[in-house]
């Protein structure tokens, strides 16, 4: 998978923030809670980034059968962008 370049993390929380508003427009908002939860941990350190991923993670393990596609993969983007904050 190739992962989405962005230009700063303000274009990536952008993303993020459309992905939650798309699942309350879908009546996903246990899907927007989560997302939301996990962006809100970012904190300018290793460790709420970790938070961040973890709670991708989890949306992707517990709600990917009624979740599109599209939006798989968009989570999916999100947590390879996440593992290469964590990890550099």
């Amino acid at each position: 998978m190739v992962m989405r370049n962005y230009k700063s993390n303000e274009e990536f929380f952008r993303e993020v923030q459309s992905l939650a508003t798309k699942f309350e427009i879908d009546g996903k908002a246990k899907c927007s809670q989560a997302l939301l939860r996990g962006l809100s941990s970012v904190n300018g350190l290793t460790d709420g980034w970790a938070l961040f991923m973890d709670e991708v993670t989890l949306l992707i393990k517990n709600h990917s059968k009624e979740l599109s596609r599209d939006d798989l993969k968009r989570l999916k983007d999100f947590q390879e962008r996440l593992k290469k904050v964590i990890f550099r």
